[in-house]
């Protein structure tokens, strides 16, 4: 699991943390507002796939998938201050993340080969940071 930097949730903020070993993982995780929230999943061999969505502000999302069919789908609407850190490993992963939250951070790492990466950010501030390594990969972005 990534090292998350002390991070403490606040008062209000809700914690999700799921760690998967084994074959056919799937996660779908929905939170709102409860600011200062932290959804922290780590997928491991094969299937994997993690749909989550968070609305509220200074919220992150921490995603590791080390496997066989790494698939993500993000969105974070509506939560100023808010952080999506997603890490896959192995071959064709695919990262979508839609981001409409004010000073607001995406980091993307990639390693293997065949990887797609979709990050839309709608709001000022904003930053990304896309990271892949390997053959064949792709990175659509987009921010206004």
């Amino acid at each position: 699991m990534a090292d998350r930097g002390g991070w403490q949730p606040s008062q209000s903020g809700a914690e999700l943390k799921i760690y998967q070993d084994g074959a056919h993982h799937v996660v779908n995780s929905v939170q709102t507002g409860a600011d200062g929230s932290l959804v922290d999943i780590n997928q491991t061999h094969y299937n994997n796939f993690a749909n989550v969505q968070q609305s509220a502000k200074d919220s992150n999302i921490w995603l590791d998938q080390d496997g066989v069919k790494n698939t993500a789908d993000i969105k974070q609407p509506g939560g100023f201050g808010s952080d999506t850190d997603v890490t896959q490993k192995g071959n064709y992963n695919t990262v979508n993340v839609n981001q409409n939250a004010i000073r607001s951070d995406i980091t993307i790492s990639q390693r293997g080969n065949s990887h797609y990466a979709n990050v839309v950010q709608t709001d000022n501030y904003a930053k990304a940071d896309v990271t892949q390594r390997g053959y064949n990969n792709f990175v659509n972005a987009a921010q206004y």
